[in-house]
């Protein structure tokens, strides 16, 4: 049985990243803001998945009435609804978010995380992403982002406990990710497609639509210079 993307996984998706990934990325968020000298944060998470993220925000002092975030997936808003009742979900696509009725403000920290991004497949629509989420920011405000490389490995097929079987691809700069999912003596299957970027084009994209200064980060701990045959680069990129 086929399912369009995330239809079925957005249930099994938080076995991905465990708890303390999550937890650390929350903790990178407000160290940023720190650094950027922003005290009362106002976050937009987009492509928010299952709100886990979010819930991390929350439980580490971030105000309820700040945060807000949307995904093309009404499974996954679903889920995070379920999870942060008291926080604002809307369901949107990475084009028409900023134009979203249920947009009508800015924000000092705006986020897309856990390779979001790479599920935009044309350069062009990566741009207009990143123009609208400039539009979005307050003068000073961040933009943080991660994204799978051109440097990016994968064994070819990898079973995980609960019946999840990924099968990889990479061809041509993009990564096809094949997920059979069993349960109750089904079998769904969902096909996910990749683009992988170079550093160098996101830069010069982020650069195009206004972004004046961007730092790169392997983790959450350190900055990093050489970037060639990083798999996963993280991105701060300031207004």
């Amino acid at each position: 049985m086929k399912t369009n993307t995330y239809q079925k996984l957005a249930s099994y998706y938080d076995n991905i990243y465990d708890t303390d990934f999550y937890r650390q990325y929350a903790l990178f968020i407000k160290k940023v803001a720190k650094k950027n000298k922003i005290i009362e944060l106002a976050i937009l998470d987009c492509a928010c998945g299952t709100g886990k993220l979010i819930a991390e925000l929350v439980r580490n002092g971030i105000s309820k009435n700040n945060i807000s975030g949307f995904d093309a997936s009404k499974e996954m808003v679903k889920i995070a609804r379920k999870n942060n009742p008291a926080v604002k979900f809307y369901i949107c696509d990475f084009k028409n978010f900023s134009k979203n009725k249920n947009s009508n403000r800015n924000y000092n920290i705006i986020t897309c995380t856990f390779d979001a991004v790479n599920y935009i497949l044309k350069k062009e629509d990566l741009k207009k992403f990143f123009k609208n989420v400039n539009g979005k920011l307050e003068n000073g405000g961040v933009f943080i982002f991660d994204f799978n490389t051109i440097y990016k490995k994968t064994r070819k097929e990898v079973i995980k406990s609960g019946g999840i079987k990924y099968s990889n691809k990479i061809e041509n700069g993009f990564w096809h990710l094949n997920i059979e999912i069993k349960e109750d003596g089904k079998t769904y299957k969902e096909n996910h497609k990749e683009h992988l970027y170079g550093f160098r084009e996101i830069k010069k994209l982020l650069i195009s639509v206004g972004f004046k200064k961007s730092e790169v980060y392997k983790n959450f701990d350190y900055k990093i210079k050489k970037i060639e045959g990083e798999e996963r680069l993280i991105i701060t990129a300031s207004k």
